[in-house]
């Protein structure tokens, strides 16, 4: 269920902020409401770090949804971001056609170009 806190930061115009950690909010939990999100921890998986910025942000929304990553230099943390982004490519080359890469970075350009 949704506790107080997130209840409130979803229906209550004067709360703007929310800290929750990933556990809390990576399943279950939408918060469209939100346009920035500040991670203060990597995950290990793609996929974890893809379902915590799906709860902000959803296919076909308008507005944008802004993501910082805050690490510090000589921590775990720097090795386990790069660990996450090499998964992240490897990933992407063994489940993208040559088709599907043209067609994304296609639009990507595209929607450069138009802002």
């Amino acid at each position: 269920g949704m506790t107080k806190e997130l209840y409130q930061f979803k229906n209550n115009s004067n709360i703007w902020i929310i800290v929750a950690v990933e556990q809390s909010i990576k399943e279950g939990q939408n918060l469209q409401v939100a346009n920035r999100i500040i991670r203060l921890d990597i995950p290990w998986t793609p996929g974890d770090l893809d379902q915590s910025y799906a709860r902000a942000f959803r296919t076909g929304q308008k507005k944008d949804v802004n993501v910082d990553i805050i690490i510090c230099d000589k921590t775990m943390e720097v090795t386990k971001y790069l660990r996450l982004i090499s998964k992240e490519y490897i990933n992407k080359k063994l489940t993208t056609t040559t088709q599907q890469m043209k067609f994304s970075i296609f639009c990507k350009y595209k929607m450069e170009m138009e802002k």
